[in-house]
Order: C-alpha cells, then sequence, then structure tokens
C-alpha cells in the first residue's frame, strides 16, 4: 500500500488547469496538452501545484486510503503492545523510501550503482585514471584522492534517519502523520544522498583535470547548453544528463528557443518524478517537482554529467533498514539507516552552470 499522499490535494485526474476545462491527467495517464508548446507550459503549471501541495504526485490513488485510515493505521501500530505492528509500519516506510529515492534521487540516478555483499568491501571500477577522484568519507566530509589505477576502494558511512510519532500527534488535529514522517525521512536519506553527491560534484569543478564553472547572464539559452554540452564532450566523454534548478529549467519550458530542443515526457507519474524529458540527447532532471524542503539545487544551478560509469558510483549493502527504538518520552520512534560509499571519480564527467539573473 502506498502511503504518500500531499494535503490538501486533488488527484490529477480530477484538477483542471488554470483558466482551462482541461483535467491536468487523462484517463491515459498523460498530461492534457494539444500540442509540445502547450505541454511544456503546462509541465511548469503542474510543478508550481505540485510545489504548493496543491495537486498529489500519483495519478490514482486507493479512495478508502483517506488520512483518518491512515491515522487508524499508525493509532492501531503505536498501541500494539507486542511490537510487532509498530515494526511492520517501520519497515514499509522504509522500503518506499528506497523504492522512492530510486526514482527520484540524483545520485541514484546519476551514479553507478553498485551492489556490495556481505563480507566484502566496495570495489569501484574505474574507467579513466590519472585524475582526482573525489570520494566522501562521511555525509558531511569529502576528501581528494589522484588515481593510478582502475580499482578504488572507498569508505563506507551510515545515512540515518530517526523518525518520531509523538503521543500528542496521535491525540491532536487531523492531520496526515504517515505522510508527514515520509517527507521527514526522504529529508534525511533521501536528500542527504543527493546532497553528499552535489557536495562532491562541486569540489570537482575548477580542480585539476577539472572543467570550470561557467557563468551565464541573463536566462539559459541553446548557446549555454552547448557550451556546457563541449565541456564534457572535449575530453572524449558523452554527455547524458543534465539536472537543473526550477529557474534555470523555467527557461527551458518558457518562450521558443528550446522548443525544438526539447523532446517533453507526458507521462504523469513520470514527469513528476522530476525526469522531464530529453534536451539536446539528455536526460533532464530537475528537483522542482519535490516539496521545497526536499530540494537540493540552488537557485541557477545547472549540471551537466557523463554516463554514470564514466562519472562517478553509489555502492550500498540493499535498502534502507528499519528499527523500532525506545524514547524516554511519550513517542514511538524508528530508526533507520542504510550503509553507502560514494565517489565522484572523474572530474571531466561534470560540468557546472549557474545562470545569473
Amino acid at each position: 500500500m502506498k502511503m504518500r499522499s500531499s494535503t490538501p490535494v486533488l488527484l490529477p485526474t480530477e484538477a483542471r488547469f488554470k483558466g482551462s476545462n482541461d483535467r491536468i491527467v487523462g484517463r491515459d495517464g498523460n498530461i492534457n496538452a494539444g500540442n509540445k508548446q502547450e505541454l511544456m507550459h503546462r509541465l511548469l503549471e503542474i510543478a508550481e501545484m505540485v510545489g504548493k501541495g496543491e495537486l498529489t504526485k500519483t495519478i490514482s490513488e486507493d479512495r478508502r486510503d483517506t488520512v483518518r485510515a491512515r491515522r487508524e493505521m499508525v493509532r492501531s501500530a503505536y498501541y500494539d503492545e507486542s511490537g510487532r505492528q509498530w515494526a511492520e509500519l517501520g519497515s514499509a516506510v522504509a522500503a518506499e523510501l528506497a523504492e522512492v529515492g530510486e526514482r527520484e534521487g540524483f545520485a541514484r540516478n546519476l551514479l553507478h550503482r553498485v551492489d556490495v555483499a556481505q563480507g566484502s568491501f566496495p570495489v569501484i571500477d574505474v574507467k579513466q585514471t590519472n585524475v582526482t577522484a573525489v570520494i566522501a568519507s562521511s555525509p558531511a566530509s569529502i576528501y581528494a584522492q589522484f588515481l593510478k589505477n582502475k580499482k578504488l576502494m572507498p569508505p563506507e558511512f551510515d545515512i540515518v534517519a530517526n523518525l518520531l510519532v509523538d503521543e500528542r500527534e496521535l491525540a491532536q488535529g487531523p492531520s496526515d502523520i504517515l505522510e508527514q514522517k515520509f517527507i521527514e525521512g526522504q529529508q534525511q536519506i533521501q536528500v542527504k544522498e543527493d546532497q553528499v553527491w552535489k557536495l562532491a560534484v562541486d569540489a570537482t569543478i575548477g580542480a585539476i583535470n577539472g572543467n570550470q564553472q561557467q557563468i551565464f547572464g541573463g536566462p539559459f539559452t541553446p548557446g549555454g547548453l552547448g557550451v556546457l554540452f563541449d565541456s564534457v564532450g572535449r575530453w572524449n566523454l558523452q554527455p547524458t544528463s543534465i539536472v537543473m534548478a526550477s529557474d534555470a529549467w523555467t527557461d527551458v519550458l518558457t518562450g521558443s528557443n528550446f522548443t525544438g530542443w526539447f523532446d517533453p515526457v507526458s507521462q504523469y507519474e513520470i514527469v513528476t518524478s522530476g525526469y522531464i524529458g530529453r534536451l539536446m540527447g539528455l536526460n533532464v532532471r530537475t528537483d522542482a517537482y519535490r516539496e521545497p524542503i526536499l530540494r537540493v539545487l540552488n537557485a541557477g544551478e545547472i549540471y551537466v554529467t557523463a554516463a554514470p560509469e564514466y562519472h562517478g558510483a553509489l555502492t550500498d549493502r540493499g535498502p534502507v533498514q528499519s528499527k523500532d527504538v525506545p524514547v524516554q518520552r511519550a513517542a514511538r520512534g524508528w530508526f533507520l539507516w542504510e550503509l553507502i560509499s560514494l565517489v565522484v571519480h572523474n572530474p571531466r564527467s561534470v560540468v557546472k552552470g549557474l545562470r545569473s539573473a
């Protein structure tokens, strides 16, 4: 059962575009638009509505799965003396956090994923040597290492979340406690992964053997995109992805500069995962469809990256784990964790652009 629901919201199959009789999403799951230009403008309107909490991010939802039903599920688990229901609910939250992170996370979509078996150490195959890799040693610390061989063994570190349900929360108000805890979990796990990736990438910009930051005055244009594309391509690396903050992404969707270059996605659930189409052959990702507290890009930031196996790697030992934890207050909690490593092993594989106002 999916536990996510924005509040207060309409389903996209019920909501309509402003000043229009068109429902946002048709029965086929696609965004209603008469042509590509209209679709591009509607992508922007949808992002604004999702960001304001006016629209769900899923096109279908069990209508019985109301806020009240979820509150009763939490209440039942909270007061289950055996602890079994609470543990099961925590495991369900952890599983969905892992699923959504795989779909929406920058780190998990831009870096090469490597599974690590129990009893072994992370080993990353490096495509290019004689460059300076940036390696994370904790969620807030990175270091540089010059690569002389094609095997890299990065250190592992924990990313953790502590989620507490206070008894007072059960007694007061009609809020969706489960949704609130899910968003808190995203802040502490998915967002932290993306912040570590961004920290590592930003450290490569202007570094030896890397690319210089490109600053663009005014709106982002196809010419600016070409500069970023060539900055990676000049190293004989094929650019594959572009990650854009909401203001730079708005430049793509408004006006006509990018109409001939942009192939937008029309399937609503894909769009709201942050993948919005292809631009000059690049997969376009944005955090504009996330709740504002879950965004990681600063205004004007644009990144172009090469294919994951040439860019960097993320290892883990399986999905997010959960366990019940005792607390010294009228509350019950879950401790969630994952053990990962993260490395950007080629500074030439990424370039950063900055759109100035």
